[in-house]
């Protein structure tokens, strides 16, 4: 009884330190996006957040290139305090900083100073484009570890949905609270929040890991472990390229959902920019857009919680097939490129209506979806096929849209906007017949024998 009770404690302490990971990224996200779309304090182009989204790729490769480093030295316990700590320090001394800057470059205007304005307009530009890069590299390096953990003490599938929902609630409340303004006028107080929050969340993980270590709930599998160990192995004897095409051979399936999530990284990389010029071009105020970025990310995690606790289960006990809804889902987006391109309507309202849209199936669907694609391979195709993926669909794709876009906004500046609004609907399409590719995969797979399952 009392491992039952220390288990439960274990997980509540773990869930807690991902829920105020959640909310310092929410208090993060609003104040960071507000001031780097700023006018007065950061940058006035919309290439610029395309460049700093192509920056967080290479970023996010060389935050995990010193997370495995750090794994090998200290542990996993050491490594998520160390990496929590690291990310909270980084929010308080950006946040400190740009707190000064601010202050000094209106000093300065009062007293007629351009050469200390230009010196704290530079200062202010690099700390918040390093800190936009960071932040969102950040946020899946830390959710890894927690959900790492998690997997390794949690029992039932049940949990881990409860846990995931209530990760949607903390967030829900995060952008509730940033939204409210409840930090007052000065939006580099949100980082300091942000920052309080990672230091909790700090604490809350390695009481979890205080307590698994103590009563002995972190098992090694050695099966696994040899497992993972000979997959290394083989697959460092060749190049990344030549395991992918390898692999896609004989595991058709995986290709087909490497190219499906290509085309969805691509769309909504896209979609996200035109979210970000719309939410600028329209509101002026910067506590303004801070609201407006909470408020929508408020409503995209209210709405994939619902989705999580009462659609997800209701479409497991009507037994729906995920093959419709890898179909149903890029058809909603492309309905909505449709009307927008048709109407010529780019409105905000219109915009983030379809940028909730999207997030909010992607947080709730989408990887439920993905995963029931990796349940039908086997043990190495899963392993490799996930690295892969994630390597070249996920972090490729979002780097390379957003280079040409900042190639093509740099170079024709303003007149290429109608033109990148029109090329959402040409992704889109793309992206529903990767998805029917796809679909069509995975039916030969169910109805010829598991091609996948195939050595």
């Amino acid at each position: 009884m009392k491992l039952l009770n220390q288990r439960s404690l274990c997980i509540i302490y773990m869930t807690f330190a991902s829920s105020c990971h959640y909310i310092g990224y929410e208090f993060a996200r609003a104040g960071t996006f507000a001031l780097f779309t700023s006018p007065r304090h950061g940058f006035a182009n919309g290439w610029a957040v395309s460049l700093a989204t192509a920056c967080i790729s290479p970023c996010s490769m060389l935050l995990l290139y010193m997370y495995t480093k750090l794994y090998d030295a200290y542990g996993p316990r050491r490594t998520l305090k160390i990496t929590c700590v690291a990310f909270a320090a980084i929010l308080f001394i950006g946040g400190i900083v740009l707190s000064l800057c601010i202050e000094q470059k209106a000093e300065a205007v009062t007293t007629l100073a351009l050469s200390q304005t230009t010196w704290s307009t530079y200062l202010t530009r690099v700390s918040l484009f390093s800190l936009f890069t960071i932040q969102n590299s950040m946020v899946y390096l830390l959710s890894t570890q927690h959900w790492s953990f998690l997997g390794s003490v949690v029992t039932s599938p049940t949990q881990t949905s409860w846990i995931a929902g209530v990760g949607s609630i903390f967030s829900t409340m995060g952008g509730m609270i940033a939204g409210r303004q409840w930090f007052g006028a000065d939006l580099t107080k949100l980082l300091l929040a942000a920052g309080g929050c990672l230091l909790a969340s700090a604490w809350c993980g390695d009481e979890s890991y205080r307590i698994a270590e103590n009563e002995g709930l972190l098992t090694i599998r050695q099966d696994a472990s040899s497992k993972t160990k000979k997959s290394d192995e083989k697959m460092h004897s060749l190049s990344l390229i030549q395991r992918a095409l390898a692999l896609f051979r004989r595991v058709p399936v995986l290709g087909r959902l490497c190219l499906e999530v290509f085309c969805y990284q691509s769309q909504s990389s896209l979609l996200n920019y035109l979210y970000v010029v719309a939410v600028k071009d329209t509101l002026k105020n910067d506590m303004d857009r801070a609201k407006h970025t909470a408020s929508t990310y408020a409503l995209i995690n209210f709405a994939s919680g619902l989705l999580q606790f009462l659609c997800l289960p209701m479409l497991s006990w009507l037994h729906i097939d995920y093959r419709f809804m890898w179909v149903g889902v890029p058809s909603i987006m492309t309905a909505a490129a449709i009307y927008m391109a048709m109407t010529q309507d780019w409105s905000l309202w219109l915009v983030s209506a379809s940028f909730v849209t999207m997030k909010t199936l992607e947080y709730s669907l989408r990887h439920s979806m993905i995963e029931s694609v990796y349940v039908l391979l086997d043990y190495e195709s899963r392993f490799v096929g996930k690295e892969i993926i994630a390597m070249f669909a996920n972090r490729f794709g979002k780097s390379l849209v957003a280079l040409v876009l900042t190639l093509v906004s740099v170079t024709f500046n303003d007149s290429s906007l109608p033109y990148i609004q029109r090329s959402l609907l040409l992704l889109c399409v793309t992206w529903l017949m990767a998805s029917y590719r796809l679909v069509q995969e995975l039916s030969r797979n169910r109805l010829g024998g598991a091609n996948a399952k195939k050595d």
